[in-house]
This record gives structure tokens, C-alpha cells and sequence, in this order.
């Protein structure tokens, strides 16, 4: 696949926005678990797809 970041962006943003899911699948991608420390990175929560870090400032990225 080939793109620009113009594409990632108008992609990203409409998924997001719930523009591509139907609205059960966009609420199940949201709906993070948290994930064992040593499963993956620390202090983590993982969804379909996303996932949520919080570093040791408190800032979650």
C-alpha cells in the first residue's frame, strides 16, 4: 500500500469519528481491557486495535 500522510490522515480521522464501523464495532474498538504487566508494554490497555499507554508522568498517550 502506498499513501501520503494526507491519506493516513483523512483515513484515521474518519475512523475515529465513526465514519467507517457501524456503531457496535466502533464502541467494541474503544472498549480496552487492561493488560497483564509482562503481557505487553506496562501500564497498558488494549481494545480491537487500540490501545492506551500510561507512562510514569500520569499522561495517558
Amino acid at each position: 500500500m502506498v499513501s501520503s500522510t494526507a491519506d493516513l490522515d483523512r483515513f484515521f480521522t474518519a475512523l475515529l469519528v465513526g465514519k467507517l464501523l457501524p456503531p457496535t464495532q466502533q464502541r467494541q474498538m474503544f472498549d480496552s481491557k487492561v493488560v497483564p504487566d509482562g503481557k505487553w508494554t506496562p501500564n497498558s490497555t488494549y481494545g480491537l486495535g487500540m490501545s492506551s499507554v500510561k507512562p510514569s508522568c500520569g499522561t495517558t498517550v
